[in-house]
């Protein structure tokens, strides 16, 4: 008998860390740095805007859900999957029923073409079965199983989103081309006026359609994202701090380790230190 996907996710009800996971060595582009966790609430960090760089991919096992990506509002049925893209602003609204919800994060080194068609899916009978599989996988740290099931889950969820193409709005394509200069442009120093130009746009307007957009200012936005590629080079380098500060973008290591200290609470040094202890 096969075993019952809502019994296996509640194996992974809590998890003790945001970004480390189970990884391997893999000699093909497959997800890696796997999390797998399901919640039956909220917290409250969860109805804020975030943004970090990691892939997320949700299934609501139990109970529909509202949540808004990119600014964009997502009503999600029972049965249904939906994934959030790296460096995607996202938060959830309250549930007014009972919820039990899988969430799969992971990393990939390139960008792949799964958030063409940003909407959710319903999970097909074969997305249904790699999920057990990868379950399965997961609790007993089969790491490359693991990262094989959810690739087929990923294909299945490509092709289910590629049947029902939603056209992208002016406000998503503004957001495509800032997404491309930020990470093309990631280790420079960038003003907004250099990200206005290469839009066509003022930088007042800019930011007007950005904001209408995402809800967030422009310059906070660019902010998050080099902290959150930051903190990804310490978590997964040896750079220095020195090092990481230039390839994320800030003009100096003193302005770096200043404006981390801000957003995090810690200092870059101590952060990757204690994220080291927690993984051991």
């Amino acid at each position: 008998m096969k075993p019952n996907i809502q019994k296996l996710a509640q194996l992974f009800v809590t998890n003790r860390d945001a970004y480390n996971g189970i990884s391997y060595e893999a000699p093909l582009e497959l997800p890696n740095n796997i999390l797998v966790f399901t919640r039956t609430t909220l917290r409250p960090s969860d109805y804020k805007n975030t943004v970090h760089h990691r892939y997320v991919l949700i299934f609501f096992i139990t109970g529909s859900g509202s949540l808004f990506v990119d600014n964009n509002h997502y009503n999600v049925q029972e049965n249904q999957a939906l994934l959030i893209l790296p460096f995607q602003q996202h938060y959830y609204a309250p549930p007014s029923q009972e919820i039990e919800w899988l969430f799969i994060s992971f990393e990939l080194a390139e960008t792949h073409p799964f958030g063409a068609f940003q909407q959710s899916v319903s999970i097909s009978e074969l997305m249904r079965s790699s999920l057990r599989e990868l379950l399965t996988a997961y609790h007993t740290g089969a790491a490359q199983k693991t990262a094989t099931m959810l690739s087929c889950i990923l294909y299945e969820l490509a092709i289910g989103k590629a049947a029902h193409p939603v056209s992208p709005s002016t406000g998503q394509i503004v957001i495509a081309k800032i997404n491309t200069y930020i990470h093309q442009h990631l280790d420079e120093p960038f003003t907004l006026d250099d990200l206005a130009r290469h839009c066509a746009f003022s930088v007042s307007h800019l930011r007007t359609q950005f904001k209408n957009a995402m809800g967030i200012s422009l310059g906070h936005y660019v902010h998050s994202v080099r902290i959150n590629h930051a903190i990804k080079l310490l978590l997964r380098t040896r750079l220095t701090v020195s090092e990481i500060a230039y390839q994320s973008g800030f003009s100096s290591p003193a302005i770096f380790c200043r404006a981390f200290k801000k957003e995090i609470g810690i200092s870059p040094l101590k952060f990757r230190k204690k994220q080291s202890a927690s993984a051991k």
